[in-house]
């Protein structure tokens, strides 16, 4: 077995697992921020001097949590608003590959890392825009902005094969 075969099958016996861990971890994180909401909700009316928490925080939170708690369907709807379709949460195979020979499924292989660490830019993105929504971050950081170009970069790295196919014919099959 050669290197790029061991590398392919690495990341063929990860990349599933990978995606349901980063979807779980995704309604956690849903989960936690609903429930902090709710008990800085409780804790403000409970408790005299406590901060108010308004009820556009409230609606963000609740909001972003649904997006969070869907996350595999909000990336869809990421990818297809930029005109890449549906992603496959599996391991890429790139019909491209095949012109490198023997290094097709190494070739594969680094796609479908990039893909996975898209998986995690982009919820790092819807995460900026939570932060963002509930006065988080600091003086001079637009975090609204950074985590729209996240998760549409997230996306994007989601479903590379289509990047690299509409790059391709943008230039005219340059490669």
């Amino acid at each position: 077995m050669d290197l790029s075969q061991a590398l392919s099958n690495a990341v063929n016996d990860v990349v599933g697992p990978f995606w349901k861990i980063l979807f779980n971890l995704a309604s956690l994180l849903a989960i936690c921020y609903v429930l902090s909401i709710g008990y800085r909700v409780a804790q403000s009316n409970r408790l005299p001097g406590q901060p108010v928490v308004s009820g556009g925080e409230a609606l963000a939170v609740i909001v972003f949590s649904a997006l969070l708690f869907q996350f595999g369907a909000a990336m869809n709807h990421a990818s297809a608003s930029l005109g890449f379709g549906a992603i496959t949460y599996g391991a890429i195979d790139y019909p491209g590959a095949d012109s490198y020979g023997k290094l097709a499924p190494a070739v594969n292989a680094a796609l479908t890392v990039g893909g996975m660490a898209g998986g995690v830019y982009a919820l790092r993105g819807f995460l900026m825009i939570l932060r963002a929504n509930t006065g988080g971050g600091k003086a001079g950081q637009d975090l609204g902005w950074r985590g729209f170009t996240h998760v549409f970069g997230g996306a994007g790295m989601a479903n590379l094969v289509q990047v690299i196919e509409h790059l391709r014919q943008s230039t005219g099959g340059l490669w």
